[in-house]
């Protein structure tokens, strides 16, 4: 069936109230029955202890005395969603908890987790995520995670060398990385996830070896490697302006990638997007709904969503989040409800044609890329008719594989990524 477009917020609410209703018990799993479309959850945590100097995400260092505050306005949000009818139109999927740092305030997300568990069992999502700095948990704060329900962490390392910690402003050091990694095992997770980030000022083919060397003999399950991104704002990007930043050379940066596929892949490792790679079995099915440009509900401040064709974005100034959220109790009280929550800032209903531009996009960064069958089905419209005239611009280029009905990017065309995407939208 084709996917189906909504013309605006009320058509959503529409939509949520025209699904059959499900039961919800504290003991239940509701990750069926299959005929409702699959939902991962975001939950933002933008507290930081520091702000990383190449950091361009809604978080915050120092504002410590507002996370109960804040944590009451989570809990607000996501029963209003509860009470809109989302869970008889969605089933619970995936659920991320990022940041910020959501390991610095852990006992009081350990207590939302516990509230939230009320309204929908932790249980219902198969894969249950979170985000943690090494320098922030000790073997007893993994061990309650575990016994919460958390069952993949992502921990950002970023780097193994303390100088290049110190200079992007992390506030661990490489042995507290190897010490969380091996207390995370014996808090009993199985699925670690671990980020590094590669060209980083002054970094050299030899040190970035040498990071790959220490993140494979760690044995996790999933790793993300990102190159460096200088974003607007940012200290770094700050000090590059000014000529105070020294990065790798683009050949250079080339040739760590390269290096990478070729050590990860050689250690049993599968690269099945741009930047992730994971052990048989290990793929973050969180990121994949966004790879597959499909639904997601974000929650908390500068959170997104995207739900059957809207489009959502939170406040990202704490005090605008928050204050939307205690509106949220008057609307529970006055039974006056809106067709979106007032912690919602801006919206975007996307048409049919975007729709299809933008799963383009996010579907090429996929090692695997598009299958055509899906994307008929999903869309009602082939991409090989619909985009002729692209395709047949970036076949000679060498930068598109099309076989065994998929589209692809090529090994070169992995390296253009952006630049190929961009014939889409």
């Amino acid at each position: 069936m084709p996917h189906a477009v909504i013309e605006s917020p009320d058509s959503l609410k529409t939509f949520f109230a025209s699904c059959e209703a499900v039961s919800i018990r504290q003991d239940q799993d509701i990750s069926g029955p299959q005929s409702r479309l699959p939902l991962g959850v975001y939950l933002h945590i933008p507290f930081c202890l520091s702000k990383c100097a190449y950091c361009d995400a809604v978080s915050y260092a120092g504002r410590m005395q507002l996370v109960p505050e804040y944590v009451r306005a989570l809990h607000q949000e996501w029963l209003w969603y509860a009470e809109s009818g989302i869970w008889r139109a969605f089933r619970p999927s995936t659920f991320y908890i990022g940041g910020g740092t959501p390991s610095s305030i852990l006992d009081a997300l350990l207590a939302l987790l516990e509230r939230l568990s009320r309204l929908l069992p932790l249980a219902s999502f198969f894969e249950r995520t979170i985000e943690i700095n090494p320098g922030t948990v000790r073997l007893p704060q993994l061990q309650q995670l575990r016994t919460a329900g958390i069952n993949r962490l992502s921990i950002g390392i970023q780097s193994f060398h303390d100088d290049e910690l110190r200079l992007t402003g992390r506030m661990h050091s490489a042995d507290d990385a190897q010490r969380c990694v091996r207390e995370a095992r014996q808090a009993g997770f199985d699925n670690i996830s671990l980020d590094l980030i590669s060209a980083l000022p002054g970094s050299t083919f030899e040190r970035w070896a040498e990071n790959l060397r220490q993140a494979i003999a760690l044995g996790p399950e999933h790793l993300s490697i990102y190159t460096l991104s200088l974003e607007e704002g940012t200290p770094f990007w700050r000090q590059y302006q000014d000529g105070m930043l020294l990065l790798p050379e683009e050949e250079l940066q080339i040739r760590m990638y390269c290096h990478t596929i070729e050590q990860l892949t050689a250690a049993g490792y599968e690269q099945y997007e741009i930047s992730n790679f994971a052990r048989p079995g290990r793929r973050s099915q969180h990121n994949q709904i966004y790879w597959r440009n499909e639904d997601y509900l974000g929650i908390g401040a500068g959170a997104w969503s995207s739900l059957h064709g809207v489009r959502s974005g939170n406040y990202t100034d704490l005090d605008r989040y928050m204050a939307g959220a205690s509106r949220l109790e008057s609307e529970q009280t006055s039974g006056v409800a809106a067709p979106l929550p007032p912690t919602v800032e801006q919206y975007e209903c996307l048409d049919h044609s975007r729709q299809i531009g933008e799963s383009i996009m996010m579907n090429l960064r996929l090692i695997e890329g598009i299958d055509l069958q899906r994307f008929r089905q999903r869309f009602g419209v082939a991409l090989e008719k619909r985009y002729a005239r692209e395709l047949e611009k970036l076949a000679p280029l060498g930068l598109l594989d099309m076989q065994d009905g998929f589209l692809r990017l090529s090994p070169r065309g992995l390296l253009l990524a952006d630049e190929v995407c961009r014939e889409f939208i």
